[in-house]
Protein backbone atom coordinates (compact mmCIF):
# COMPACT_ATOMS: atom_id res chain seq x y z
CA UNK A 1 0.00 0.00 0.00
CA UNK A 2 2.83 2.40 0.75
CA UNK A 3 4.20 1.93 -2.77
CA UNK A 4 0.84 2.98 -4.22
CA UNK A 5 -0.24 5.69 -1.75
CA UNK A 6 3.18 6.84 -0.43
CA UNK A 7 2.72 9.63 2.16
CA UNK A 8 -1.09 9.38 2.06
CA UNK A 9 -1.02 5.81 3.36
CA UNK A 10 -2.14 5.26 6.96
CA UNK A 11 0.46 4.07 9.42
CA UNK A 12 0.24 0.73 11.22
CA UNK A 13 -1.20 2.27 14.39
CA UNK A 14 -4.00 4.07 12.55
CA UNK A 15 -4.88 0.93 10.61
CA UNK A 16 -5.12 -1.09 13.82
CA UNK A 17 -7.26 1.62 15.48
CA UNK A 18 -9.68 1.70 12.52
CA UNK A 19 -9.77 -2.10 12.46
CA UNK A 20 -10.73 -2.13 16.13
CA UNK A 21 -13.49 0.44 15.56
CA UNK A 22 -15.02 -1.63 12.77
CA UNK A 23 -14.81 -4.81 14.85
CA UNK A 24 -16.73 -2.94 17.57
CA UNK A 25 -19.56 -2.14 15.13
CA UNK A 26 -18.60 1.07 13.38
CA UNK A 27 -20.11 1.14 9.89
CA UNK A 28 -18.96 4.42 8.35
CA UNK A 29 -15.82 6.41 7.67
CA UNK A 30 -17.61 9.69 8.42
CA UNK A 31 -16.49 11.64 11.49
CA UNK A 32 -18.71 11.38 14.55
CA UNK A 33 -20.79 14.45 15.36
CA UNK A 34 -19.22 16.57 18.06
CA UNK A 35 -21.04 18.52 20.73
CA UNK A 36 -20.26 22.07 21.68
CA UNK A 37 -19.71 25.28 19.80
CA UNK A 38 -18.83 25.28 16.13
CA UNK A 39 -15.25 26.31 15.44
CA UNK A 40 -16.13 28.91 12.83
CA UNK A 41 -19.29 30.74 11.88
CA UNK A 42 -19.28 32.97 8.82
CA UNK A 43 -22.68 34.41 8.28
CA UNK A 44 -23.43 38.02 7.34
CA UNK A 45 -25.12 38.73 10.68
CA UNK A 46 -22.07 37.62 12.70
CA UNK A 47 -19.67 39.53 10.45
CA UNK A 48 -21.72 42.69 10.95
CA UNK A 49 -21.83 42.18 14.74
CA UNK A 50 -18.05 41.83 14.89
CA UNK A 51 -17.54 44.92 12.71
CA UNK A 52 -19.87 46.94 14.95
CA UNK A 53 -18.09 45.71 18.08
CA UNK A 54 -14.66 46.63 16.73
CA UNK A 55 -15.86 50.01 15.47
CA UNK A 56 -17.48 50.92 18.81
CA UNK A 57 -14.94 49.50 21.26
CA UNK A 58 -11.62 50.99 20.27
CA UNK A 59 -8.66 51.41 22.57
CA UNK A 60 -6.23 54.20 21.74
CA UNK A 61 -2.87 55.27 23.11
CA UNK A 62 -2.60 58.92 24.07
CA UNK A 63 0.54 61.08 23.95
CA UNK A 64 1.45 60.14 27.51
CA UNK A 65 1.67 56.46 26.62
CA UNK A 66 -1.52 55.53 28.47
CA UNK A 67 -4.27 53.49 26.88
CA UNK A 68 -7.87 54.69 26.96
CA UNK A 69 -11.22 53.56 25.60
CA UNK A 70 -12.92 55.78 23.08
Amino acid sequence: MQQVYSSQCLGHTAVFEWHKCFLEGRETLEDDKKSGRPILVRIPEMIEKVRDFVANDRITKNDGGDFKYQ
